[in-house]
């Protein structure tokens, strides 16, 4: 049980979440969506503070910001592994449905995501049409952004050649 302040009843952690999830029902197996309706931090992922007691710290009066679809995911299905991240297979960050949900590696997880960091590294060639492989790339020192070997020396060359004229 959670614990409350004096004068509460606990609540069980089935519960407390129910409390926040859209309808209100916490049914077990994959289904739709559970909609977090309370606290989303700035990256749109349902966010909760709970009591110390109830992550096993017994300090007096300590309390925890968690990420809930991680403590769902605990909840239901089992600890995550160390140096995993959980991948939202249905695209929504404010779901807390644990069968929607992935113990990925950080790579794995932004290559499967939609923003537009994935989609460039999702390429295979430049903008003129050149390939990147290990010969022809290289990463930027400014911003570690891949620089396709090739169109540099076109730019180099040109550079050059608007010099001397």
């Amino acid at each position: 049980m959670i614990g409350t302040r004096p004068g509460r009843k606990a609540l069980t952690p089935y519960q407390r979440l129910g409390k926040w999830i859209s309808d209100g029902t916490v049914i077990e197996g994959p289904g739709g969506c559970w909609l977090w309706t309370g606290h989303l931090n700035d990256g749109g992922y349902a966010q909760t503070a709970m009591s110390a007691k109830a992550v096993g710290d017994y300090t007096p009066g300590a309390r925890y910001r968690c990420t809930v679809h991680r403590w769902t995911y605990e909840l239901h299905i089992a600890t995550i592994p160390a140096g995993l991240d959980l991948d939202h297979l249905c695209r929504v960050r404010h779901c807390v449905n644990p069968w929607h949900l992935e113990p990925v590696t950080r790579s794995v997880n932004l290559k499967r995501a939609v923003g537009i960091g994935s989609q460039w590294s999702k390429r295979t060639h430049c903008k003129n049409g050149h390939e990147y492989t290990a010969e022809n790339t290289y990463r930027s020192a400014r911003d570690n952004a891949r620089v396709c070997r090739q169109c540099q020396r076109d730019r180099n060359r040109n550079r050059k050649g608007r010099g001397a004229a």
